[in-house]
């Protein structure tokens, strides 16, 4: 297991655009450019970690806002690097949290194996389940939603003017 630096960004990419894994990921992906990748990587790269057999990256993990992102090259699948993977995980991001498309059987039986158990389902526009492995990642995934719903109702209270090309006449006082 080693960080992700620089020489591992194009894996990643390319591990996530293989039309072999594509299904597994949440929402609908589109081809990731070059500059899209290395502005994401270097925002997040130190929260993805590589996992290497025979100095070759076999697949990655990564954790954002306490949420997993897992994949195992198709080639190394079904080798137990993947519960190797989200137990590294756990190690380093106790309170992550997986969640995983309702039809990805693979990844709910992964997250299973390794002491995840479902906390609740998510409606968006794809059905999710959300797996924890302790009560901590619970915790901090209600106050994150806690947080979320604050800001939310302090935005759609919040009004703005909208001008049009000139402002509009300055109110006039009837004594």
């Amino acid at each position: 297991m080693v960080e992700c630096n620089e020489q591992y960004w194009d894996f990643v990419a390319k591990l996530r655009m293989d039309e072999r894994v594509l299904d597994g990921f949440i929402g609908k992906m589109v081809k990731i450019t070059p500059v899209q990748q290395i502005a994401y990587m270097t925002k997040y790269s130190d929260c993805f970690r590589i996992a290497l057999l025979k100095n070759e990256p076999v697949g990655y993990f990564g954790v954002i806002e306490d949420d997993i992102r897992i994949c195992v090259h198709p080639a190394y699948q079904k080798r137990g690097i993947g519960k190797f993977l989200v137990n590294s995980c756990f190690g380093i991001w106790p309170t992550a949290l997986a969640k995983v498309k309702v039809t990805n059987i693979p990844s709910q039986n992964l997250f299973e194996s390794c002491g995840y158990k479902l906390a609740y389902y998510l409606y968006t526009r794809e059905e999710l389940m959300c797996l924890i492995k302790d009560v901590r990642s619970m915790c901090c995934f209600l106050r994150e939603r806690k947080r979320e719903t604050h800001r939310g109702r302090k935005t759609h209270k919040k009004r703005t003017k909208k001008w049009t090309t000139t402002p509009p006449p300055p109110r006039t006082t009837s004594t």
